[in-house]
């Protein structure tokens, strides 16, 4: 946290217009210290800037129930996001008519984003795609002191073998995955077959 501060303040020594207000809507990508310090301070109230994306977002496309957006702070190079027209927080909320059109938008994003043969920022060639989504029970981010939106969105980007390497977790196998979220007993094959016997 300390060395974010320390950047910080060096980069508004360089460059003291990024405490100035960034335009609505934005006409750049946002480092992160510029997104967290100087634009989400700068929405009024309770505006939730994916609602008022034709104001607050870059527009890559739009479609009848989704909206393809740059991401403002982008976290990897290309970073992307689908987010729903109508406001709403968990993927279950989504209606049958938004949940069909959005198989087509991210068929869509897919295509165009290998179909544009982007190169990642070590020049190697992007040829495949990932896009997840996020639940979050607590919306504050305590290392940038922000609220994240509850609006749902699915990240899409650039994917490589080994991009998630380092949040890997080595341990990971040792978890009891089964007897903490599995709901009932199923029958694995080799016991199906022993029975057969």
């Amino acid at each position: 946290m300390a060395l974010r501060a320390k950047i910080w303040s060096d980069m508004q020594k360089n460059n003291p217009k990024l405490l100035e207000k960034i335009e609505t809507p934005p006409t750049r990508l946002l480092n992160r210290e510029e997104y967290d310090k100087v634009f989400i301070p700068g929405i009024p109230k309770d505006v939730c800037t994916f609602c008022h994306w034709d104001k607050y977002q870059i527009v890559l496309k739009e479609f009848q129930h989704w909206v393809w957006i740059a991401n403002l702070a982008p976290y990897w190079w290309w970073h992307t996001m689908v987010i729903s027209k109508r406001h709403f927080v968990e993927f279950d909320e989504q209606t049958y008519k938004e949940n069909a059109e959005l198989l087509d938008v991210l068929s869509h994003v897919k295509r165009k984003m290998l179909d544009a043969k982007l190169k990642r920022s070590d020049g190697s060639d992007v040829k495949k795609i990932v896009h997840f989504w996020r639940f979050r029970a607590d919306r504050f981010d305590p290392v940038s002191g922000t609220v994240r939106p509850d609006h749902f969105h699915i990240h899409i980007v650039p994917d490589k073998d080994h991009l998630w390497d380092p949040i890997l977790d080595e341990d990971a196998y040792k978890c009891d995955i089964v007897s903490k979220l599995g709901e009932e007993e199923v029958p694995t094959k080799r016991a199906k077959a022993g029975e057969a016997s």
